[in-house]
Parts: C-alpha cells; structure tokens; sequence
C-alpha cells in the first residue's frame, strides 16, 4: 500500500493528498510588477543616463589610425565611420589600435554632431 492511501489528514476524514490544495485556490498575495519602469535614455533616444549627452558604454570597430596623429575613425555597428581625435585616444590610454579590434568608445552630441570624446579596448 502507498503511504498516501495510509496516512489520514488532521482531521482523520480521508487520506492525505500531498501537493493538492486544502481548500479553494486564494488569489496571489504578491501584487503584479508588471513592466516596469522604461530605460532612462539620452537626448537622442539611446540607452544611457536621462538628460544626458554622453553615450557610455557604445561599442565600434576601429578602422584607421595614424599613429603620428594619435587618431582615426571607428565604424559603427551600423556601419557609420566616425572620425576620433588625438584627445579622445589619449583619453583611454592606448599606445596602438590596429583596423578590426573592438573598441569602446564615448560620444557627445547627436547626427552630424556625433563627436568620440573616448576610446579604449572594449572589456568583456
């Protein structure tokens, strides 16, 4: 014999049914998170702090660089080339970028605006 076909619930009325409700199901006492609350994002509708015009944490591909000038361009992931200064690679304090490495990079502004203020190795 099983052991459930044995054992008699607390009030001796029947045997015990392990893993079935007792009584009628009850509604969840834990309230519905639902969404949540939306990505704060920056003037160009990007992931990043609200209100803010630096993009941290974009990812490109480097594609030039001169190392007499210290700068060159990095491709988007949309494939937009965007040019990067001598400041900007001296910000992230690399010595050397070779075309195809993965870069970080941070930007300012918007469109034709778009300006790289960082560029670094991209971290895993």
């Amino acid at each position: 014999m099983s052991r459930a076909s044995t054992d008699r619930d607390s009030c001796g009325s029947g045997p015990l049914r392990i893993g079935t409700p007792a009584g009628p199901r009850l509604p969840s006492a834990r309230p519905s998170l639902g969404p949540g609350p939306a990505a704060p994002t920056d003037r160009t509708g990007a992931p990043g702090r609200a209100g803010s015009p630096k993009l941290a944490g974009m990812q490109a591909t480097s594609y030039t660089y001169d190392p007499e000038t210290r700068s060159g361009s990095v491709l988007l992931d949309d494939g937009t080339p965007v040019e990067f200064g001598t400041a900007a690679f001296d910000a992230g304090g690399l010595r050397l970028l070779r075309p195809g490495q993965r870069v970080r990079i941070e930007t300012e502004g918007a469109g034709a605006e778009l300006r790289i203020t960082l560029v670094t190795l991209q971290t895993f």
